[in-house]
Formats: C-alpha cells, sequence, structure tokens
C-alpha cells in the first residue's frame, strides 16, 4: 500500500518528511523549491527498517547531485532527467543511530576541547593586537619587533581562534566541517579588514594588503561554493526551477 501527499517549501521547512522512519534531513535538498511536490512511499515494516525507496515527482524537474551535497543530506541521490527522482535510505542508518553517532562522548569530548582551545586563540590573539608591547613582552623581547607586526600574529590568532569556534559550534549542529568552512568566510574578511586598518594607522607595510586582497577572495569563493554556484562542471542545474527553465525553453 502507497500513501502519498502533497508537501510546500513551508512544510518542509518545518521538517515535514514524508515517512516518519526517515530522519528529517531527508527533505533538506528540497528546502528551496518553490514547487508543490508529490511524495509517495511504502510505509516502513518496523521502527529501524531500511526503506525500500521514496520517489518525488515533478514534471519537467529533476534534483541535482549538487543540490543534496549544498544541504550536507546524508541520503545518496539517484538523478533522473525523466521527471522523478528516487532518494534511497542508507541501510541500517535510522535517524536514532545517526544522532547516537554525533553525540557520542568522544565527539562530545571533541567539541569542548575545540571550543576551549578556540576561546583562549581569541582571547590571546585579542590581548596582542590591544596591547602588543605588553603582551608580546611577557614572553619575548619586545624591542626587536614593532607593534605592527606583532598585531598581525595577534590577528592571525584571533582568525585561527575563530575558526575552531565555528568548527565546534557547527559539529554539535551536525553540520559536520561546513561549520568550519562558513567560519573561514566570515573570519578571513575580518582579517581583510584588520589588515587594512594597520595599513591606513601606518603601523604594517602596504604590502600587507596582499593578503588581505588574497584573503577576501579566497573567502568569497568559499562563500560562493557553501551556496553551491550555478551549477555543476557537467552542465546539471543546482536547483529544480533551474531544471525548469531550461525544460520550457527545450
Amino acid at each position: 500500500m502507497h500513501k502519498e501527499t502533497m508537501l510546500t517549501r513551508s512544510s518542509l521547512r518545518k521538517g515535514a518528511c514524508a515517512c516518519p522512519c526517515v530522519y528529517s534531513s531527508l527533505c533538506c535538498p528540497l528546502l528551496y523549491t518553490k514547487t508543490r511536490l508529490a511524495f509517495s512511499w511504502s510505509p516502513c515494516r518496523a521502527p529501524h527498517s531500511t526503506i525500500p525507496s521514496i520517489s518525488i515527482h515533478a514534471p519537467s524537474l529533476a534534483l541535482s547531485s549538487a543540490q543534496l551535497r549544498r544541504h550536507a543530506c546524508p541520503v545518496p541521490l539517484s538523478v533522473a532527467r525523466t521527471g522523478s527522482v528516487s532518494l534511497q535510505a542508507a541501510a541500517g542508518y535510522p535517524r536514532s543511530q545517526y544522532d547516537k553517532d554525533t553525540n557520542t562522548p568522544a565527539n562530545q569530548a571533541a567539541h569542548k576541547t575545540a571550543f576551549f582551545t578556540g576561546s583562549y586563540a581569541v582571547a590571546f590573539g585579542l590581548a596582542l593586537t590591544i596591547a602588543p608591547k605588553t603582551i608580546f613582552g611577557l614572553l619575548f623581547r619586545s624591542e626587536t619587533v614593532s607593534s605592527g607586526w606583532i598585531r598581525v600574529g595577534g590577528i592571525l590568532f584571533t582568525l585561527i581562534g575563530w575558526q575552531y569556534l565555528g568548527t565546534a559550534l557547527g559539529d554539535r549542529k551536525d553540520q559536520g566541517a561546513r561549520g568550519f568552512y562558513s567560519a573561514s568566510v566570515w573570519s578571513r574578511l575580518a582579517l581583510a579588514a584588520a589588515f587594512v586598518l594597520l595599513v591606513a594607522a601606518g603601523q604594517s607595510p602596504p604590502g600587507l594588503l596582499l593578503l588581505a586582497a588574497l584573503n577576501v577572495a579566497g573567502a568569497g569563493a568559499m562563500y560562493h561554493a557553501l551556496r553551491g554556484g550555478r551549477g555543476t562542471d557537467d552542465g546539471t542545474p543546482n536547483t529544480l526551477n533551474e531544471e525548469g527553465e531550461q525544460a520550457d525553453e527545450g
């Protein structure tokens, strides 16, 4: 016996997945879809059984693998250009096991360690930036290094700290490496801004602006990659809407 329902963009955002036995991240590739989709599925035989298949029907539309990667959805995707997309649930990997794997004592300890490392790196980096000679002089001879270069080191320390914090917070939300990637965007933009201020204040040479520009470019590239770009290398569109536009043109 098959059941069918119509899910809108708002209901998908609320986590209203078609089958209660599949973890909610199954819905994640469709969060930005403006088209009403028909979900059909076979009822689960047991609370932790493998779901045979789930089909999403949308005439003349297809979902690309890049769309799946953008939302870090752990369910394998099979793209079909015939107007339907098949999702196959991971065998023997129900939601309860997925949550359990990301909340083990070892992972929780890693979160705490990363958060602690990021916190003291940010604190030390800010201290070096605010009072370079005083803080640097506690460990080294500050007479041999200018305040500008000490501040550069403090800014880099702060950058590393923010990325540790972003990774720890993202991992707690089951985002995995995406937490680090996101943190690297705004932390590198902040790094570039700080370098520009140092040069403007006359505490660092103009050559530092080159590093600022490289970090802005790197942050922009990462931001674009996280958003998924406009399409994949093989020409497959990233969104259902782009596929629909191509179908209309054809």
